[in-house]
């Protein structure tokens, strides 16, 4: 491992570099193409109670399928399973706190494509794996279980960058989530709206539950939810197909198999 990351280190870095100098010489056209993914107002305001629902299904769908998606492709996610847990709950909670700043849908399906990509690409990352970061901060022979053991620092170093990273990819899309409900629950009657929260929550579990029990693959899983939080943006049409485009292309990459043999994923 130590030897194929000195191999591909300076390659990283440059490429790092690269993408560095692009983003700071586009920022002003990358901020005005993300401002055209801010969700307008317009798209709830005659049914906010709708609204609400159809986010309290998608939110708390998302949040499950992350759980157990993350806990199968990345091993330390499944020893530490209320990581992912944690991660939904406080990019929900600092959505919920910023429920008055502009709502990105990109917010929502940037972070998930970019996690979805890095878990489906990850034969080809090498040191930078996200599914062998337990084996890279294990220090000691007694957590084999993790997979290995290694006393190299700086890989100790990566794997702690990749655990934050994956827990970083997991708070974002849930701070948009976290956004709208709290500014529809603010719209209408405080009970009617808790109702409604409730009521689209409970659909959202019972959804789930119906897509395992189908034993349905992740890409129907994430599918659902990023289809239906689409229509946010039906008021702006390139902004919706290039939003929908996204979603598309991250099921695309769900369908692609990542590692070998025949994958089951069987009721939860």
């Amino acid at each position: 491992t130590i030897a194929r990351f000195n191999r591909s280190a300076p390659v990283l870095g440059w490429i790092l570099l690269a993408l560095a100098a692009a983003l700071h010489w586009l920022r002003e056209p990358l901020r005005r193409m993300a401002g055209t993914f801010d969700v307008d107002e317009r798209a709830w305001s005659r049914k906010p109670m709708w609204a609400l629902f159809m986010v309290s299904v998608a939110g708390l769908f998302l949040e499950i399928v992350l759980i157990r998606w993350i806990s199968v492709e990345i091993r330390i996610f499944a020893y530490f399973k209320n990581l992912a847990l944690l991660a939904c709950f406080f990019g929900f909670g600092l959505g919920a706190g910023l429920a008055r700043k502009r709502i990105s849908y990109l917010l929502l399906v940037a972070p998930l494509f970019i996690l979805v990509a890095l878990v489906q690409l990850d034969p080809y990352l090498g040191p930078l794996s996200l599914r062998r970061a337990a084996a890279l901060i294990a220090p000691q022979q007694d957590l084999l279980y993790w997979g290995a053991f290694t006393t190299n620092s700086l890989l100790h170093a990566i794997g702690f960058f990749l655990i934050a990273l994956t827990f970083l990819l997991v708070v974002l899309p849930f701070v948009p989530v976290g956004q709208l409900v709290a500014r529809l629950l603010s719209s209408g009657q405080p009970i009617k709206a808790y109702s409604v929260n409730i009521a689209g929550s409970l659909i959202g579990l019972w959804l789930y539950s119906l897509v395992s029990f189908l034993w349905l693959p992740p890409a129907a899983w994430f599918g659902l939810p990023l289809v239906m939080s689409a229509w946010l943006l039906r008021s702006k049409r390139m902004a919706f197909w290039s939003g929908l485009s996204v979603s598309l292309g991250m099921i695309a990459l769900l369908v692609v198999p990542s590692q070998p043999g025949k994958v089951y994923w069987s009721p939860y």
